[in-house]
């Protein structure tokens, strides 16, 4: 999914809780799962974050319900990365059952 970060740039944001080198652990997981390049931002509020951060944001791809509920609250163009423990989480919102799903429609966003 390289071709994506033709089109945008691919930021990686995480809270979770781990040893001081967190952002380096993300990103040897993120290449051990074949994820697009991106930098990787640590931080306690997701969605607060990202307002504050980006502009021009395309997509988010999100699976906790917790942070999907603040992107949503945020208004932010956020996707459920569907599971059964997240299937009642703002139902109205688009699902992707894969990270390649959710890249695809965000190429197909920056051709329309």
């Amino acid at each position: 999914m390289n071709l994506l970060a033709e089109f945008a740039d691919i930021e990686y944001i995480t809270n979770r809780r781990a040893p001081d080198n967190v952002d380096e652990q993300s990103v040897r997981w993120l290449e051990r799962h074949e994820f697009p390049e991106g930098r990787v931002h640590v931080t306690e509020e997701k969605a607060e974050y990202v307002t504050s951060t980006f502009s021009g944001v395309l997509g988010i791809i999100e699976d906790n319900p917790y942070n999907i509920e603040g992107y949503a609250v945020h208004r932010l163009p956020v996707y459920v990365r569907d599971w059964q423990f997240n299937r009642d989480v703002r139902p109205e919102l688009p699902r992707v059952h894969t990270v390649k799903e959710f890249c695809v429609q965000m190429l197909e966003q920056t051709n329309e």
